[in-house]
């Protein structure tokens, strides 16, 4: 029996400036963290209302992650947007690795508790 063919898909615009934000600067394990972002594609996205998460596929011929401190804590907290039509709404991003040391997920919420996700037009990545 044949496999099946999965169609993955391309990283849309606001992926890529996400994961470009928190992986700036220079740190254990970040060029290696860059080499699988290159690498990596989406194999699914799910929407909750107030936020999304982007399931990630990297090849496993790209070397694994490294056990560090400085690369989980950009992971976790170095990337933020502003929503353009409503100043006061804050979204904030996370990129999520798997047990086997690959990046695996990107999650972006609503910090403001508001469940409508707003147009990926509507999102400016803030800069640091």
């Amino acid at each position: 029996m044949a496999a099946l063919a999965v169609k993955r898909m391309e990283l849309s615009r606001l992926e890529q400036e996400v994961m470009e934000q928190i992986l700036r600067g220079e740190f254990e394990g970040v060029e290696i963290a860059r080499k699988q972002c290159e690498c990596a594609t989406v194999s699914e996205r799910k929407y909750t209302g107030a936020g999304f998460f982007t399931s990630l596929v990297v090849p496993t011929s790209v070397e694994k992650l490294p056990n560090s401190l400085p690369l989980r804590q950009a992971f976790f907290d170095r990337a933020s947007a502003s929503v353009t039509t409503d100043p006061d709404e804050v979204i904030v991003f996370h990129l999520w690795e798997n047990e086997e040391g690959y990046i695996s997920t990107i999650e972006g919420v609503i910090t403001s508790g508001k469940e409508r996700w707003p147009n990926e037009s509507e999102i400016k990545v803030n800069v640091w």
